[in-house]
């Protein structure tokens, strides 16, 4: 993962690096990349330089990514380590994670649960801020909300059911399927964008 480090680093694992992680990368960047904040994928075990399946690319594209360079990638202990946050598409992935790094705990999430934790801080008002202002880097303050969001996991609301954290895998299953992980995944994309649009302003 060539990232410089000045930049936040977001790091998202899936099983093969070419559908869940791969899309959620593609949908972060097209949003949020920038000089200061890059994104990368990685699979735990990843189809090593295979592309996307066109289901999950045509996802992708209608999400706002780009699958045209896509290649598998796995999981490494030097990508974890590297990252300043890992989002993992379901709740294995991040043990697996933490399986490989342990102090990694302190910054893997899931991707449904960095969604209800970000409204979970959204809506307490006794929590830290985010450090930010003036003279403070947009890599800055997305560092000091990954401590802050982990902490959440205290106060956040469960899921209904523990599934309700995972995003469904679609490789090789019916296009239902694949709408329904896509579904799920632009559902957070979408939750995380709301709350970031309103933590902007809070102080």
């Amino acid at each position: 993962m060539s990232l410089s480090s000045e930049q936040f680093r977001v790091l998202f694992v899936c099983t093969g690096n070419i559908c869940r992680s791969a899309i959620a990368e593609q949908v972060f960047r097209a949003r949020y990349g920038s000089e200061s904040v890059a994104f990368a994928s990685a699979g735990t075990g990843a189809l090593v330089g295979a592309p996307m399946p066109e289901q999950a690319a045509d996802i992708s594209r209608r999400l706002g990514g780009d699958p045209q360079e896509h290649s598998g990638k796995q999981l490494s202990r030097a990508f974890v380590e590297a990252a300043d946050v890992v989002i993992a598409l379901t709740r294995e992935h991040r043990s697996e994670i933490v399986r490989t790094l342990p102090r990694a705990s302190r910054y893997t999430f899931t991707l449904r649960e960095f969604a209800r934790l970000m409204e979970s801080y959204q809506g307490d008002a006794e929590a830290r801020p985010l450090t930010q202002g003036p003279g403070v880097s947009l890599a800055d303050t997305l560092r000091s909300a990954v401590p802050i969001l982990a902490a959440q996991r205290g106060y956040a609301e469960a899921p209904p059911t523990p599934d309700d954290d995972d995003v469904i895998d679609p490789y090789r299953r019916p296009q239902e399927i694949y709408d329904l992980s896509g579904a799920q995944i632009s559902d957070a994309v979408d939750r995380i964008a709301f709350a970031v649009e309103i933590l902007k302003y809070r102080r």
